[in-house]
């Protein structure tokens, strides 16, 4: 049972970050989100408690001590590092066709100045983009990647040129902000009270 359970706890923190980007890749429903972020945590939690009280049970100080220490490692690997950017970038290469695709529909179908007029895609969580701004104006479009609620969210912003640095935007009903160029004029996108004035710095919040 012991070496069970030094695997489980190894396996179950893993599995917290495994679960982190599937989720990111392939939802951007909230509530799933965080019910699917809790129950891994808690079953990581769990096995990191089970094999603390096995070793102690058996009188394996050491053992316990070195489990305590692994467990605030694979916590520490977890939650001290910020990968939502390493997620950012990694949806957008896997995706990179796709969103070229979006973006010269986009541009071939400005004219239009129309939401009706907006590509559709299976990048976007609804399943369609938006129009950033007004219209006629600055063209630009936004890909939902996540809903929040009742509003705001965070996604993809495609701008046909660069935009200032300091503009914002709105996404889901609630401000939003540039946070990281990820490529061919793409941005990483969030709501939320971002004050700082360039992305750089805007980014060490997103």
């Amino acid at each position: 049972m012991g070496p069970l359970l030094w695997v489980a706890v190894v396996a179950a923190w893993c599995g917290v970050n495994l679960v982190r980007a599937a989720l990111f890749f392939r939802s951007g429903n909230e509530i799933l989100w965080l019910l699917a972020w809790f129950g891994v945590i808690g079953i990581a939690a769990c096995a990191t408690i089970a094999l603390f009280g096995w070793q102690l049970s058996r009188r394996q100080w050491v053992r316990a001590a070195i489990a305590v220490v692994l467990a605030g490692l694979l916590g520490a690997a977890t939650f001290a590092p910020n990968w939502t950017p390493i997620l950012v970038h990694g949806y957008y290469q896997l995706h990179r066709h796709q969103f070229a695709t979006v973006a010269a529909a986009a541009r071939s179908n400005a004219p239009a100045c129309s939401d009706v007029a907006l590509p559709a895609t299976s990048l976007s969580v609804t399943g369609r983009t938006q129009l950033l701004g007004g219209c006629p104006g600055l063209l630009a479009i936004y890909v939902p990647r996540e809903l929040g609620l009742p509003d705001g969210g965070a996604g993809y912003g495609w701008f046909a040129t660069a935009p200032p640095d300091d503009s914002q935007y709105i996404i889901n009903a609630d401000p939003g902000w540039t946070c990281w160029a990820v490529g061919d004029g793409w941005y990483w996108m969030e709501s939320g009270n971002y004050p700082a004035p360039t992305m750089k710095a805007r980014a060490q919040h997103c």
